[in-house]
């Protein structure tokens, strides 16, 4: 039973508020989704073994990354949108070169690489983002923190920047 309590005029007033019904374990949700470094692509910054992946990006410049899916049963092709599907991307960063299907995995497929742009504008910061899709009910990838950084910049001092962190 759950009841529902606040203190009024200096006196304690509870109300029943319904009972919990029984907890069941829902399954594990398909696609799982993941972005990884891609062969011949950006490399990781920093060490990702205790956080997120971060990679580093500067102003004027385009980096390939990987989307890879568990499809977990899930079919057909999985679509993560077109010119908006970079969730959380600093302004003047977008994931690039989508065609006219937008990023998508074709079906029986399990990776897709993809190209992160930074235009001339983007300022030095931090940030993280994730992918989506609206297969599996709308599941996200983890985050992946992305650097825009000044040109010449180590990216060793950027390993383990704060997110929304300035330059």
């Amino acid at each position: 039973r759950i009841t529902a309590w606040a203190m009024i005029d200096g006196r304690k007033v509870a109300h029943p508020a319904g009972e919990l019904a029984a907890l069941q374990i829902a399954p594990a949700p398909a696609p799982l989704v993941t972005i990884i470094p891609a062969p011949g692509g950006a490399k990781p910054v920093g060490d990702s073994r205790s956080g997120p992946l971060e990679f580093a990006i500067e102003p004027g410049q385009t980096i390939m990354l990987r989307v890879r899916i568990d499809r977990r049963g899930q079919a057909g092709p999985i679509s993560f949108g077109n010119e908006g599907c970079g969730r959380n991307l600093p302004f003047g960063v977008i994931v690039d070169n989508l065609g006219l299907n937008g990023l998508l995995i074709p079906d029986k497929e399990t990776e897709r690489d993809f190209f992160i742009t930074a235009d001339a504008v983007a300022a030095p910061q931090s940030r993280p983002f994730h992918l989506r899709t609206g297969a599996g009910g709308g599941q996200a990838s983890g985050p992946v923190i992305l650097h825009v950084k000044r040109p010449g910049t180590q990216t060793a001092q950027l390993a383990g920047r704060r997110p929304n962190s300035g330059p």
